[in-house]
């Protein structure tokens, strides 16, 4: 054997013992500590723990271990250190016993995933977002929270359950379900409010019934009109029979658009279907595309996906095993390591970040049929940034053109305002007095050189009373109902905010509230309170997860969580 042969032999045994040694089990209490760790950096993961509460085991099998709180909020931790430790985490609850079909298939293809890479002893990093290409991360920008039964499926056709239904008349009849790609789809057109009507005709679908017949159901897309205003990103609590129809209508058109085999046990259709119908009856454009993933490397695949969520354009996603059918589900934002946001379509449940670059269908089974729908933008319509200087108070309405109204989506605000002028900004975010939506572009209003001062007409009139402006505050209701404001900065000046002022702005992503000890209220970030601390006015709409309310905390003033849909629990205090 000559020097060089065994010079290369003694470096290989050297890189393979080094393997060996870095290729090792985590031990328990690492993978606590890793736990503990995103617990700790997450402020929306721990505010779902009790005070001391430690995190505990969950679910754990060779690949990886669940660690989490009773309460709410879980962490996958890879059991080997071959893989980077943090799989995935969430504020929700972790249920092993979920019928989540897309979270079933997401834990087994990573199951899967991690045998195998530890089978080979290969080493894996994550795919980061490239920060000279995109943000370094994007919080989820889909903000409802829907699923496949009540009320999403309250005009879903009559029929059977998927195996059953033969001439025979096995089975029975019921309310059949949404399907998970009806309801990504709708999610999806709800984020974009587009379009506002249907097109491309009439389409229809077959529907098997009991008695082996099948039902046609057809929509005439001509005629379908899309109420987005009266739809709302939750509803697990009370809402009303016009948010109910609202939603239920979009349902029903996106499954028959796609070509949904309907059934009472579980509604499927093709991505490609999907696409289609999205094009066809929808007029989503030709780039509105499916991609399969099997002809993408890695790097590229989650380059696209990056892309597609840096100009905030929601994926419906689909991941495919050979038992159970596809699962398709919503992407909508990512973290700094590249772990991506997935809205299940399942009510909220498990909805958190996610490793998706792990499932490398070229190597595992269980992961190999995954597609998405990239592209699903409606029509660019001009949209207007506008900075206006009010000399006399009341005349902000003489200073924007009616025509242009809804087409202003960044608004800033200088000089005094009152009480008419309140009245055309909520106007202006598509509020008029009486109550009544109309279109609207805003996306971000900035007050932060505007004082609002007393007069002017009602901004806002109810049963009851009609509301006006006084000195220095943000009275009851100021923008209550403009939903499509996603950054709002209040007035420097302000001094008091009135109950619901904040209310339903189920979008905000963002709000500067002007803070110090001469105002009359405090401020956390997350929490309005009033001076003493004792009393909440507004918990803001953006906050996720459980919300413990604080000891000595007396009171919780009207509209306090108005808009708070993200919410999954609310702890009250003793007191």
């Amino acid at each position: 054997m000559n020097f060089r042969k065994r010079l290369f032999l003694k470096l290989l045994f050297t890189f393979t013992a080094a393997l060996t040694i870095t290729a090792a089990p985590r031990p328990k209490a690492v993978i606590k500590a890793v736990a503990a760790k995103v617990f700790g950096q997450s402020p929306s993961l721990s505010m779902t723990r009790a005070s001391g509460e430690e995190p505990r085991t969950l679910l754990a099998n060779k690949a990886f271990t669940v660690m989490g709180y009773n309460n709410g909020g879980f962490v996958i931790v890879s059991n080997d250190d071959l893989l980077p430790a943090v799989i995935a985490y969430s504020n929700t609850v972790f249920d092993k016993n979920t019928s989540n079909a897309g979270f079933k298939w997401y834990l087994s293809a990573v199951e899967e995933a991690i045998n195998g890479i530890v089978k080979a002893g290969k080493p894996r990093t994550m795919i980061a977002p490239d920060q000279s290409k995109y943000a370094a991360k994007i919080p989820s920008f889909v903000t409802s929270i829907w699923g496949q039964e009540k009320p999403y499926n309250n005009l879903c056709p009559e029929g059977t359950t998927s195996g059953t239904g033969s001439w025979q008349g096995y089975g029975s009849t019921g309310r059949t379900v949404t399907g998970c790609v009806a309801t990504a789809m709708a999610q999806i057109m709800y984020y974009n409010r587009w379009p506002e009507k249907g097109t491309g005709g009439t389409h229809s679908v077959y529907v098997k019934q009991a008695d082996g017949t099948k039902k046609i159901v057809t929509v005439n897309y001509e005629e379908s009109f899309y109420d987005y205003a009266n739809m709302i990103d939750s509803y697990k609590g009370h809402y009303s029979k016009e948010q109910g129809d609202a939603v239920a209508k979009l349902m029903l058109d996106c499954g028959v658009a796609a070509d949904m085999n309907y059934a009472t046990d579980g509604s499927g259709t093709y991505t490609e279907n999907a696409a289609r119908g999205l094009r066809r009856n929808f007029g989503y454009p030709e780039t509105t595309q499916m991609l399969k993933r099997r002809r993408y490397s890695e790097q590229a695949w989650m380059d696209i996906i990056y892309n597609e969520i840096n100009e905030r354009r929601a994926i419906l996603y689909t991941g495919v095993d050979n038992k159970n059918g596809g699962h398709a589900f919503v992407l909508s934002g990512y973290d700094e390591t590249g772990k991506v946001w997935i809205n299940w379509g399942w009510d909220g449940a498990s909805d958190g970040f996610y490793d998706i670059a792990l499932l490398n269908p070229k190597s595992y089974k269980f992961s190999e049929d995954q597609d998405m729908i990239i592209g699903i933008e409606g029509e660019k319509t001009e949209t207007l940034q506008d900075t206006i200087t009010v000399d006399t108070p009341g005349r902000l309405q003489e200073l924007i053109a009616d025509s242009i109204k809804s087409k202003i989506s960044s608004l800033k605000i200088n000089g005094k305002i009152n009480s008419t002028d309140l009245r055309t900004i909520r106007q202006i975010a598509g509020n008029n007095p009486d109550g009544t939506i109309q279109r609207s572009s805003l996306v971000s209003l900035d007050l932060s050189d505007a004082v609002i001062v007393s007069g002017g007409d009602p901004y806002l009139v109810d049963d009851k009373r009609q509301l006006i402006t006084n000195d220095n505050e943000i009275p009851e209701r100021a923008f209550f109902n403009c939903k499509s404001i996603r950054k709002l900065i209040l007035p420097k000046s302000t001094m008091t905010i009135g109950d619901g002022a904040f209310g339903k702005l189920g979008r905000l992503d963002s709000i500067s509230i002007p803070t110090g000890d001469n105002k009359n209220y405090i401020f956390d970030g997350q929490t309005l309170m009033t001076k003493d601390s004792k009393e909440i006015i507004a918990v803001m709409p953006n906050n996720k997860g459980d919300f413990n309310v604080a000891k000595g905390i007396t009171k919780i003033h009207n509209y306090g969580f108005s808009g708070c849909s993200k919410l999954t629990k609310i702890v009250l205090p003793n007191t």
